[in-house]
């Protein structure tokens, strides 16, 4: 079985990558919290904040 969740009334979904296979929920964990350190790190660079400082 596969989790994936989309806003509420979502009417399209976009992606930015295809696999031909679908990730384990693990792989799918990892990925997120990827993007999301990039995120932030990203968000603080632009208020001139350094990361691990």
């Amino acid at each position: 079985m596969v989790k994936y969740s989309v806003l509420n009334e979502s009417r399209q979904l976009f992606a930015s990558k295809y696999r031909l296979y679908l990730p384990s929920e693990e792989e799918l964990r990892v990925e997120v919290e990827r993007e999301r350190e990039m995120v932030v790190r990203e968000r603080l660079e632009g208020y001139g904040v350094g990361v691990g400082e």
